[in-house]
């Protein structure tokens, strides 16, 4: 494994390499440290938008100090209200941190692996200081093959800062419609979201259409849903995409990741044009966090935050004759 200076591919880092016998090929972005494409042996397991700039929908973009939305982009800190970029204007709300538009710089660049950091400054909204660090490795294993991410995040404030993180990948089964495919979220809660897709509480998901512990197909799911008491197991949790051939995508996280939201975009622009995509997003806490304090993890002065998550095309199963469809109680 060499190490490189960021040679680009129309402004985007490549990745490539040989894992469990099988190729991953990738593109990361500076730009909001963003996966723009991943695929093995030419199997697509993201949407690839690496022809479109910025990423259409946020696509692969990490989010940060705070995922999804805050209500009415305003918080309160100590007394003070902390108003933040509008970045949801239909609704007025506050919307996937404020990395968006944030080149990252690149730290180490390999074959097969990228670390990219940026420092966030002090803002009348997020007053404090803090490094991000993000890690992109291929890598393959006994649970399928394809790329790792690992997360830091310092504190260089002089208090503690409040501090969540999420990630906005298109899971897709290489070119698979999606009508044909199934969603599985192992989560035994559903948020309660109102018309802004603030949440206001939880309902249990079984005998209801939002209980995908099963699988359902994405045709029956709605474009905005969250989910929480999400199982895991060895101290990950697990979100599948699946084909009726078995072929087989996974969205795997840290446990740290109490929350998933799924978005069906309608309309995603992507390199294989326009299409329905759909966003599996992993998240260190719910939405309106910053205003509810759920899920927040305050990082003392000087100390760090750090947690992982990753995709890969996960080992074939066999087709699935049918899904369990649940019908919606009152």
């Amino acid at each position: 494994m060499t190490t490189r200076t960021a040679p680009q591919v129309g402004g985007l880092l490549r990745l490539n390499g040989m894992h469990a016998g099988r190729r991953i090929d990738a593109l990361v972005s500076r730009r909001a440290a963003a996966l723009r494409l991943l695929a093995v042996d030419g199997l697509h397991l993201v949407e690839p938008t690496a022809a479109t700039e910025p990423a259409p929908g946020a696509a692969g973009a990490i989010l940060a100090p705070w995922p999804n939305r805050v209500e009415g982009a305003r918080w309160t800190h100590e007394g003070v209200e902390r108003r933040l970029p509008v970045g949801d204007p239909e609704n007025g709300h506050a919307n996937h941190g404020l990395l968006l538009e944030r080149d990252w710089d690149v730290v180490e660049l390999s074959d097969d692996a990228v670390t990219l950091r940026t420092a966030l400054e002090p803002s009348q909204g997020y007053p404090f200081r803090l490094e991000l660090t993000t890690r992109y490795a291929l890598d393959g294993g006994p649970e399928g093959v394809g790329v790792s991410v690992q997360h830091e995040a310092v504190n260089r404030s002089a208090e503690a800062s409040p501090f969540a993180l999420g990630a906005h990948p298109y899971l897709c089964v290489d070119d698979r419609p999606g009508d044909d495919l199934t969603l599985t979220i192992d989560a035994e809660r559903a948020l309660v979201l109102d018309e802004g897709w603030i949440p206001r509480g939880e309902r249990e998901v079984a005998g209801t259409r939002w209980d995908l512990r099963s699988g359902r197909r994405l045709t029956e799911i709605d474009p905005h849903s969250g989910y929480t008491a999400l199982r895991s197991r060895g101290g990950q949790v697990v979100h599948r995409l699946e084909a009726p051939d078995g072929a087989r995508v996974e969205l795997w996280a840290d446990a740290v990741f109490e929350w998933v939201q799924v978005y069906r975009a309608a309309d995603l622009t992507t390199d294989r044009g326009t299409r329905s995509a759909l966003a599996v997003e992993p998240m260190s806490a719910p939405p309106n966090a910053l205003r509810t304090g759920r899920g927040l993890h305050w990082i003392g002065p000087g100390e760090g935050w750090n947690a992982g998550w990753g995709i890969r095309l996960g080992r074939e199963t066999s087709s699935r004759a049918s899904v369990t469809t649940i019908e919606e109680r009152p």
